[in-house]
């Protein structure tokens, strides 16, 4: 479940004052634990009204309504039969109050009749007794009525008839065990006993405590109302009406109050109460400060309750199903696609009309009409009444003109008369014979129009207002109603809402989620119909079945109605039989309230240079509050680089279908340090009793799950079942298994519930792997490539479940998207045990965060030369803010994957959290080695300076570390991202390495010692910003190497830029960031101080007059004396806050960057970007670039860049945004062959670059 708020942004108002300017960042290193790309400092708040049904109904002690068994049958005191008796599997706990606290227990001996309501008395409970069912629940589950086409319940069934035979009659008394309940009893059952007569009982008393436990947790980052289904009105005042407003401790308390005071004592008018709630939203009821509507993009939700049918008993004409006009909805859903459409068939047919316009002079005197004929034909059944009112007049000729096969309609003073089709196009003219009086009637003569005429749907049902409220621009300018809550200033009719999945709409409206309350319509209802392929909702979604008419049917097919408005609403339908289920869908409702869709990183490709066949693409996306994911391919167009918008798989669908309740068919590895292959399957049985006791002291930590303690949502779990939570339930469950999900059905609902298995992917890029794609000259390494050449495509992707994921990566296959396998590193496994938190939604955790590379080694090197059998093919992937750690994979052949080594800060302290690249290369002695950085926040245990590391490719082993001696315990250095000098594609021998840390330092690394003098193997090149007005700038991308060539001199630069969004201090960062061009002559000093005046030459950006694009100055760069050129982003502060969070794309001569804008404005999903293309020679705009442009402005941040290279020869760049759109960006230059003039010789990891 964008878009959004999150919990990172509770300690965001201490940060609001800080000053714009220079922004210093000390002490550790502040990452988010969730997307910052959702965030603003205005923080929109979803408005959420909740709709209480307080019909008379809502006092039954059964449920559903043919549950309604007398006091002598068996099914009176089963919750078998009657979901509203006590069920003793169900830990029946007090109702809390606003501030949290929980009512007291109820007495045995007197409980209250209505906890709510102690003064309606209390009863003693000694002597009660309820009915446990010992038959069959496969043939005869819970609550298993059936019901015939017209929703009548069958008799006939085994079912029915245990539950309605008389006690002591067969067949219930062979199937029934009557357990009684006295003073002597144990004190537990009595408790509960009593809690369930207290607060339980009836639908009402169920529907306040299971409400009041789904917003216990709900606090001001929400806004909230309440209604009941009778109160007309709007005044805050009244005990049935709470206006919309942030969900503050005093809202909160008038909240519990009013929802607490609920009396069951009206009718069901749910589809007068659903308008009102759209008219709200809309500013017709509510106006000034107390509108619901703060801002344009503010999502606005209902949440409609009921136990039973609506009806029209208690509507009048301003309270009843009604649009913004006041006329009523009509039949919205009659041209919607499925499943939203309710069958309606609209054809066109020919009608044959003529009018008669009625006209009083002023001298009015009453006239009648005797007779009216067409071509002699008499079509009229008699004389009219005389009136000297023209509008009567003319109903009176409509209501008489009946002959014939002629019919009339009227509407003010006009009377339009149909001819019978079996005439077909005639053109005479009515003739009207008067009786007397003066009024005009003025007849035209027939003619024939097409009319559509629609046939089957429904008008004014309660699905046409939810239909209505979801397809209505609710605020426009011509409605009058742009300004909101926050007054004149604050436009709410932009059309900019923030949604996901279905709710995508743009413009201002209503979401409706429903809630029936032990209610069942004709269809077949089950609480995964959004995911399901069979069954009735399946079937409507593809055809065979429409919804039923709630219109001609005022019973069980109202209840289906129910359930049409949530789909027509873009919300969801949650059909509850027991507190624990009506609990869990209050709650899913309101989480839908912060569910939003995203993407982290760029997308991968199958090649960089896509061609017919061999054009694939695969974006890894996120979803918020439910913190799942998915990977989806998609085909980029060769020719022009349009990304198709159709998926070709997603494999969030495939996965899902290899898990069950109890089962799945996944393959999932973990390390293991004693099997050939170093690995072994993620099983309960495979685990070590060290790995065990992760999972087994889930309630011990001093982080534990939120089901540990007696305040979770939804009733508690009794200790038999928190004893259950540990162990092999909860491998299970990491594996994706959902039958101990807390999910309708499942008998022990331990873990929180899940949509989907694939968890969300934020930070980790794709990798697509086939063929080696490099041209090694290393011995045997050709007869390497021949041999797997055809090797299975796949896509790896690292997700925050804990996983790498190997994805089938072929197109068009059955098996396309599937998962071939995954792997869970093995410093992730202490933490895996908080996925099941149930209060997960709020405490997302980062796990396997880090985007993997792939390259090809030889591990007998340099002492041997590899056969074509031992080269390999490996993956290396660090955890972002996941933990602090490294893992690596032999991938050569992708179905049978080995493990090689993982490197943690348990091996060296000085490691932090692994944010950096891991570079896979040479050294000059030809040992092929994996390379990366300390990260950040390495300052706890270890010494909070940047450290590089050199480690053996294949083994692991630690060959070299070099220290920057920058950075401290106080403040850590926050190396992360590094890249290598590789002079040619045929040897990947890295000459060195460049990176820069979070103190603005760039740095130059020399493993091998080849620079003069030796000895100086780590060298400060540049340190960037720190020279006054401009504070520390920096760096947290990966440096781009280029050799540029001018007037037959080569010169060594590194393209680097500037600017951190880690944590939540960084939103309101406006300090200046920079891009920068940086030779390295390989001297024994660096720069220094790279913003003294001198060193670099600088040019500006200027921004056209619409804000649209952007040009540079065309300062001249003379690489000989000069060391580089810098461009200052945020010209005329006209971007304040912009920065370059995101790797550059260097190809051809041509510098792309994208320029991040954080805003502040509470409508913008994180903000906005500046994507710019730059001659990297000069920093200036590209040579022939159109109107001169270098930078373009750019809806959304920008999460990633990919570059590649038409069958036109033209260059563009995939830009993904934050919000997990997707388009090509193009090279503005009319000349596709880029600059000369320069040669990139950054090293290349397979693919994702």
């Amino acid at each position: 479940m964008q878009y959004r708020s999150f919990s990172v942004l509770t300690a965001f108002t201490l940060l609001v004052s800080t000053s714009v300017g220079q922004f210093v960042h000390a002490a550790a290193t502040d990452i988010a634990n969730a997307p910052l790309s959702s965030s603003s400092v205005d923080v929109v708040k979803p408005n959420v009204m909740f709709i209480l049904d307080d019909s008379g109904s809502m006092d039954s002690e059964y449920s559903p309504d043919t549950a309604n068994f007398s006091s002598t049958k068996y099914g009176a005191k089963s919750s078998h039969c009657n979901g509203m008796y006590y069920n003793p599997a169900i830990v029946y706990n007090p109702p809390i109050k606003a501030d949290g606290t929980s009512f007291s227990n109820a007495s045995f001996t007197s409980a209250w009749s209505n906890g709510f309501k102690t003064s309606d008395g209390s009863v003693s409970l000694n002597n009660s007794a309820y009915y446990v069912y010992t038959g069959s629940l496969t043939t005869n589950p819970d609550l298993g009525f059936t019901y015939n086409a017209s929703g009548d319940v069958i008799t006939s069934t085994d079912f029915y008839k245990e539950c309605n035979s008389t006690v002591g009659n067969n067949p219930g008394s062979t199937k029934f065990t009557k357990v009684t309940i006295t003073t002597a009893s144990d004190a537990a059952l009595k408790t509960n006993f009593a809690n369930w007569y207290s607060y339980y009982r009836t639908r009402m008393l169920t529907m306040k405590t299971s409400a009041g436990l789904a917003f216990r947790d709900i606090g001001d980052n929400y806004r909230v109302g309440y209604s009941t289904i009778g109160y007309t009105g709007t005044n805050s005042d009244s005990d049935d009406f709470l206006k919309i407003a942030d969900f503050t401790v005093t809202q909160k308390a008038n909240f519990y109050t009013k929802l607490y005071k609920g009396n069951p004592t009206h009718w069901t008018p749910l589809r007068a109460a659903l308008s009102k709630a759209g008219r709200l939203y809309a500013g017709q009821l509510l106006t000034g400060t107390d509108d619901p509507v703060q801002y344009s993009c503010q999502q606005n939700f209902t949440i409609l309750s009921t136990d039973g049918y609506w009806n029209a008993n208690e509507e009048t004409g301003s309270y009843t199903a009604k649009g913004l006009d006041g006329n009523g909805v009509g039949n919205q859903d009659a041209t919607e696609q499925r499943p939203m459409y309710d069958g309606a068939v609209t054809t066109n047919v020919t009608y044959t009309t003529a009018t008669l316009t009625v006209t009083a002079p002023s001298n009015a005197s009453n006239t009648t009409v005797t007779q009216i004929t067409v071509n002699g034909q008499v079509i009229t059944s008699g004389s009219t009444r005389s009136n000297n009112s023209a509008n009567t007049v003319a109903s009176r000729i409509a209501g008489v003109i009946s002959r014939n096969g002629y019919t009339a309609t009227v509407s003010n003073n006009v009377v339009t008369i149909k001819a019978p089709a079996v005439l077909g196009p005639i053109t005479f003219t009515p003739v009207v014979t008067k009786g007397s009086g003066n009024l005009t009637i003025t007849p035209s003569a027939f003619s024939s129009a097409v009319t559509p005429v629609t046939s089957g749907g429904t008008s004014d049902s309660l699905a046409d207002v939810a239909a209505y409220y979801y397809n209505t621009d609710l605020r426009t300018s011509a409605l009058g109603n742009c300004t909101g809550a926050l007054g004149t200033g604050t436009d709410v009719c932009e059309n900019n809402v923030l949604g996901s999945g279905a709710d995508n709409k743009g413009s201002q409206h209503m979401t409706t989620f429903t809630l029936g309350l032990g209610v069942n319509g004709t269809l077949t209802y089950t609480e995964d119909y959004l995911s399901r392929t069979s069954g009735d909702y399946a079937d409507i979604k593809t055809g065979p079945k429409n919804w039923p008419d709630p219109m001609s049917n005022e019973g069980p097919a109202r209840i289906d109605d129910l359930w049409h408005a949530a789909v027509n609403g873009r919300g969801a339908y949650f059909s509850a039989q027991t507190p624990d289920s009506l609990v869990r869908g209050i709650t899913k409702a309101l989480s839908s309230a912060k569910v939003r869709d995203g993407s982290g990183t760029a997308a991968a490709t199958s090649n960089l240079e896509p061609v017919q066949g061999d054009n694939f693409l695969f974006l890894a996306m996120y979803r918020t509050s439910f913190w799942d994911g998915d990977l989806k391919a998609k085909t980029i167009d060769p020719n022009t680089g349009v990304v198709a918008e159709d998926a070709s798989w997603s494999a969030q669908e495939k996965l899902d279908l290899k898990v069950s309740q109890t089962s799945d068919t996944r393959t999932i590895y973990t390390f293991s340090g004693s099997t050939t292959n170093k690995l072994k399957t993620f099983l309960w049985t495979s685990l070590t009793p060290e790995e065990k006791a992760y999972f087994n002291n889930v309630c011990a930590p001093t982080v534990k799950l939120s089901q540990c303690n007696d305040t979770i949502l939804g009733p508690n779990l009794s200790q038999s079942q928190k004893d259950m939570l540990p162990g092999q339930f909860l491998v299970n469950f990491i594996r994706g298994q959902n039958g101990y999900e807390d999910q309708a059905g499942n008998t022990n609902p331990l873990y929180r519930d899940r949509e989907h298995v694939l968890g969300d992917m934020i930070g980790s890029q794709p990798v697509y792997v086939k063929a080696p794609p490099f041209v090694y000259v290393d011995d045997n390494y050709d007869a390497y490539k021949t041999a797997q050449r055809d090797r299975a495509a796949t896509v790896y992707v690292a997700a925050n479940d804990g996983m790498l994921h190997a994805f089938d990566a072929t197109i068009g296959q059955t098996s396309s998207g599937t998962e071939r396998w995954a792997y869970i590193p093995p410093m992730v496994l202490p933490n895996l045990y908080k996925l099941a938190d149930k209060s997960y939604a709020a405490n997302h955790q980062y796990y396997v965060d880090g985007a993997p590379t792939v390259g090809d080694i030889c591990p007998a090197a340099p002492t041997a030369a590899c056969s074509s059998d031992e080269w390999k093919t490996i993956l290396v992937g660090g955890l972002n803010a996941g933990g602090k750690g490294y893992y690596a994979l032999d991938i050569t052949d992708p179905v049978n994957p080995k493990a090689l080594w993982n490197f943690t800060a348990n091996e060296d302290a000085d490691l932090g959290y692994s944010y950096g690249n891991p570079i896979i290369t040479k050294r000059l002695d030809g040992t092929w080695v994996v390379v990366f950085t300390s990260g950040y926040n390495n300052h706890a245990n270890g010494d909070g300076r940047g450290h590089l590391y050199v480690l053996n490719a294949n083994s692991g082993a630690l060959l070299a570390k070099f220290d920057t001696t920058a950075g401290d315990t106080s403040t850590p250095s926050g190396l992360a991202k590094i890249n290598a000098w590789i002079d040619s594609t045929s040897d990947n021998t890295a000459k060195r390495f460049y990176g820069g840390d979070l103190l603005g330092n760039v740095w130059r690394f020399d493993p091998d010692d080849r620079i003069q003098p030796t000895g100086n193997q780590v060298t400060l090149l540049a340190e960037l910003g720190n020279v006054a007005p401009i504070g520390t700038q920096s760096i947290t991308i990966k440096p781009e190497l280029t050799e540029v060539t001018v007037a037959g001199s080569s010169y060594a630069v590194v393209n680097i830029a500037t600017g951190r969004y880690l944590g939540v201090s960084d939103l309101v960062d406006t300090s200046v960031q920079s891009i920068y061009a940086l030779k390295d002559d390989l001297g024994e000093t660096g720069l220094g101080k790279v913003r003294t005046a001198g060193v670099l030459v600088q040019q500006t950006l200027s921004t056209s007059q619409d804000g649209s694009t952007r040009t540079t100055s065309t300062n001249p760069v003379n690489w000989a004396d000069k060391s580089g050129w810098y461009l200052d982003l945020n010209p005329g502060n006209r971007s304040p806050g912009e920065r370059v969070n995101v790797d550059m794309q260097q190809q051809l001569g041509l510098l792309t960057v994208a320029g991040n804008v954080p805003e502040n404005n509470a409508c913008t999903p994180g903000g906005y970007a500046w994507i710019y293309s730059l001659d990297f020679r000069t920093g200036q705009y590209v040579e022939g670039a159109t109107g001169n442009v270098a930078g373009s402005r750019s809806a959304g941040l920008v999460a990633g860049l990919k570059t590649l290279k038409l069958t036109t020869g033209k260059t563009i760049t995939l830009v993904t945004r934050t919000t997990g759109d997707l388009s090509p960006f193009d090279d503005p230059s009319s000349n596709p062959g880029g600059v000369n003039g320069a040669r990139r010789v950054s090293w290349r990891e397979l693919i994702t670059d």
